[in-house]
């Protein structure tokens, strides 16, 4: 697959770490263990096999076959060809047949040349299905490996503002027996210690699902996907391509459009099979027949012939497939427009997102400095009697909050060039690497 997102991107993968769980291995692990892409690889090992079977039609067929019957009465063993008194025939209760008969079809009507396109194009659809499905579980590994670490900064953050609080209630616990703070400080700072414990339980509560969802996506054991065992990864500079660059690569490459779009020619395929019983079709038969009977007196003869089969009236059967292949036909074209306004959207949604991420970092990156400062401000202030306890408290949530959105922008950053990828056909793992940075 060509690659057309890695020349504006840039990758910087150093050695792997022994023991630790890399996002490219995710990726990797991801593709070869998933049972979705094992079953989209069968369904287009069913869909060539479909392709040889229905080319086999275009050749003679042949076949052999034999029958042993025991009757009531005696029967003739062979077929009689003339009767005189010094040639009666032969009868027998036991009777003994077999042949080797030749077929070749001449001509049906073009029914072969239709199932054959139809198959063909079948197996497209089946092909341009597997790399939706291989393209998906990259994109699936790369956002659940993000969101793993997105979730583990989270907790880290509200460790960090608990960190800070039980500081602030050791001060305000010392001021307090120096008399020199109010029992409501305490009371105060209590309480935000209550709730960076509740904020910490649901961050890790979210972590702990982002971890066994990678574990599953991988078909590995939890501990190999906990946030301590994976390298971070931070999004890597470069430009993305236009809106306009990027719809004229998705309506050319997008497997799912590739797959819709097969599957239309399959479906005006199965009109031109269904439209082939309109003719008469020709059939060339030949057969070597050998007749005996449980004693013996066996006999061989051929035979050899021309068939022509002619359904003039089929009550209202053959038009009735007509439409109905006409009918599916419609409906797949339809299918195909839906698809091209869904991923038009799709592709507006992506870049609408990647915009916002980019914003969302610069912005949010520059509030975590600001809250920092913020917050060593307002401690060094309460600890000279000169800031508000309710200041610093905020100040600390606020930081929490904005270090938590941080991870998050950046997650989605990361899954929103990964779905632009997806979307314009153009994922593989070379790409996918390609929009982050691994650090150590």
């Amino acid at each position: 697959m060509p690659l057309a997102l890695v020349a504006l991107l840039t990758v910087t993968l150093p050695a792997q770490d022994t023991g630790r769980l890399s996002i490219e291995t995710a990726i990797r692990l991801a593709v070869e263990r998933a049972p979705s892409l094992e079953a989209a690889r069968q369904s287009l090992a069913g869909a060539s096999g479909a392709v040889r079977e229905a080319r086999a039609q275009w050749y003679p067929q042949l076949a052999a076959d034999g029958s042993l019957f025991r009757h009531e009465e005696p029967m003739v063993v062979a077929p009689i060809h003339g009767l005189n008194p010094g040639n009666l025939p032969q009868f027998d209760r036991t009777l003994v047949q077999g042949s080797l008969g030749l077929g070749w079809t001449l001509y049906d009507g073009g029914g072969r040349s239709g199932r054959v396109a139809q198959a063909r194009a079948l197996e497209t659809a089946a092909e341009a299905q597997t790399e939706s499905a291989t393209q998906l579980l990259i994109a699936a590994a790369v956002r659940s490996y993000a969101e793993v670490l997105a979730a583990a900064e989270a907790v880290a953050a509200e460790e960090r503002r608990r960190e800070a609080l039980q500081s602030e209630s050791t001060r305000v616990g010392r001021f307090l027996r120096e008399g020199r703070a109010a029992p409501l400080e305490q009371l105060r700072v209590n309480a935000a210690v209550a709730s960076a414990e509740a904020s910490r339980a649901s961050a890790l509560a979210r972590a702990e699902v982002a971890e066994a969802a990678l574990a599953r996506l991988l078909g590995t054991p939890l501990e190999q996907t906990r946030a301590a065992r994976l390298l971070p990864v931070r999004p890597a500079a470069g430009a993305a391509l236009s809106r306009d660059s990027l719809l004229t690569l998705a309506r050319a490459r997008s497997p799912e459009l590739q797959t819709a779009a097969a599957r239309v020619t399959a479906a005006r395929a199965a009109i031109r099979t269904a439209g082939a019983t309109r003719f008469p079709s020709l059939r060339l038969d030949s057969r070597l027949v050998t007749y005996g009977s449980g004693s013996g007196d066996y006999s061989t003869e051929w035979q050899s012939g021309l068939r022509l089969a002619w359904p003039v009236f089929t009550g209202g059967a053959r038009g009735a497939s007509v439409d109905r292949a006409r009918a599916a036909a419609a409906e797949a074209e339809a299918t195909l427009r839906d698809l091209e306004l869904a991923l038009s959207n799709r592709v507006d949604q992506a870049i609408a997102a990647l915009t916002e991420s980019s914003r969302r970092m610069e912005a949010l990156a520059a509030a975590v400095g600001h809250l920092t400062e913020a917050q060593r401000v307002e401690a060094l202030a309460l600890e000279q009697g000169a800031g508000t306890q309710t200041d610093f408290l905020r100040a600390a949530a606020d930081l929490a909050e904005a270090q938590a959105a941080v991870a998050q922008a950046r997650t989605g950053w990361i899954a929103a060039r990964v779905e632009l990828a997806r979307l314009s056909g153009s994922l593989t793992p070379a790409v996918a690497l390609a929009f982050v940075t691994t650090e150590r």
